[in-house]
């Protein structure tokens, strides 16, 4: 059995001298479900996604007085985005906020609730955008005016704003654990390509614990997989999501034990 530790979601193993290994199988895998939805910072290749930009007044020229309001990287739902940023916009306006992020249910997006016709929201600017359900570009053909979003320019004047899209909320839905030096697994993206691509997937699961909590996977029937050489120096080890994006593990421990076939 190999038995590796790492805070990182690739590695590489290193052998001092040349290990005869024929076939790996996954005896037990641990990882926190540390990985963030929302992020202040660039990881693997993904933009922050945490600011929402409004006004509550108005400058001098009459044009709105812009804020900025940004959450801090992690998990969260929307109930907890909608929270963070009605303390976040407070502390900005010295009063309770008049804009409000809650769940559109029915068609599985949100909405944006402006309650005061003072308040606006730059929703194209803002890159919480296409978390709560909002295109990544305006709508062409759209004057830059309707992509502000104000207390009655809504289709029902009531303030009330619908994403055209589906809430963004959890965008890991599998985790693989990839393995280079195995054969027999592929991987195929139909939203990019109907061909199979070499996948190195050593195992593959959803991850059902909420955030915060330890996921556990030991599987009762361990696969072993093909290694393409049977004398191994090093090993390559990735965790990443169904579009082969690495984990953000934010520090937290992954813990992996591997079966092993001479």
């Amino acid at each position: 059995m190999i038995s590796i530790t790492s805070t990182n979601p690739e590695f590489n193993v290193n052998f001092p001298s040349p290990v005869s290994v024929k076939e790996i199988a996954l005896a037990k895998l641990r990882v926190y479900h540390s990985w963030p939805n929302i992020r202040s910072a660039e990881f693997g290749g993904k933009r922050p996604n945490n600011s929402l930009v409004f006004a509550y007044k108005n400058k001098s020229d009459g044009t709105p007085d812009w804020n900025v309001v940004g959450i801090p990287t992690g998990s969260y739902q929307i109930e907890q985005i909608n929270n963070e940023l009605q303390r976040r916009i407070k502390s900005i306006t010295g009063k309770e906020s008049k804009i409000a992020i809650t769940v559109h249910e029915p068609t599985l997006s949100s909405a944006i609730e402006i309650s005061s016709p003072g308040y606006v929201v730059d929703i194209y600017n803002s890159s919480l955008r296409t978390v709560l359900g909002w295109p990544e570009d305006p709508p062409q053909g759209k004057s830059a005016d309707l992509t502000i979003l104000k207390y009655n320019n809504d289709p029902d004047g009531d303030g009330r704003h619908i994403a055209p899209n589906n809430v963004d909320i959890s965008s890991v839905i599998a985790l693989n654990l990839t393995c280079d030096v195995i054969e027999g697994s592929y991987q195929i993206n139909l939203e990019q390509s109907n061909k199979a691509q070499e996948g190195y997937i050593l195992y593959s699961f959803a991850p059902t614990a909420p955030p915060g909590f330890l996921i556990v996977q030991e599987p009762t029937n361990p696969v072993y997989m093909k290694c393409h050489n049977d004398l191994l120096t090093r090993i390559n080890f990735r965790l990443t999501d169904q579009s082969n994006n690495l984990i953000d593990l934010r520090g937290e421990t992954l813990s992996i034990s591997l079966f092993v076939k001479s």
